[in-house]
């Protein structure tokens, strides 16, 4: 019953501007579920990716085809700002593949920092705290 209603608390949590893992870290403390941290989360986030596939599986699909298609176009002498100006889901598709890149090098080097904090309830409360100061002001 605890982890159906992880899963819940994922499911509501994800798609609004609050952190739905700082929600998971604080609800498996009053649980009291000693979990592993990584690989159950990212169960719970597999559903959320299904979710997601289905809900906007026809926005994916056109950015991945005009992905590739500006990569063939690219090897066919295209520029790329021409690519840009007649399609924007390339344009689109090309800056959420760059923005990842910063995120995942600092995921990476940062990642025993990170399951530090996310492994302490008071420091989720915390930080869930001021996100909700700034929604609340901002």
């Amino acid at each position: 019953m605890s982890l159906i209603l992880l899963g819940l608390i994922q499911g509501l949590t994800e798609f609004f501007p609050v952190s739905s893992s700082g929600h998971l870290v604080i609800a498996k403390y009053f649980l009291k579920l000693n979990l592993p941290g990584a690989s159950f989360e990212a169960f719970l986030h597999f559903g959320t990716i299904v979710a997601v596939i289905v809900l906007f599986g026809k926005d994916i699909k056109e950015l991945i085809i005009s992905f590739f298609n500006s990569i063939y176009k690219l090897f066919r002498g295209e520029n790329i700002l021409d690519i840009f100006k007649n399609n924007s889901s390339s344009k689109l598709a090309w800056f959420l593949l760059i923005s990842t890149i910063p995120a995942a090098i600092i995921g990476y080097t940062f990642n025993s920092y990170f399951e530090m904090l996310f492994s302490k309830p008071t420091i989720s409360a915390f930080m869930l705290s001021i996100t909700g100061v700034l929604l609340w002001v901002g």
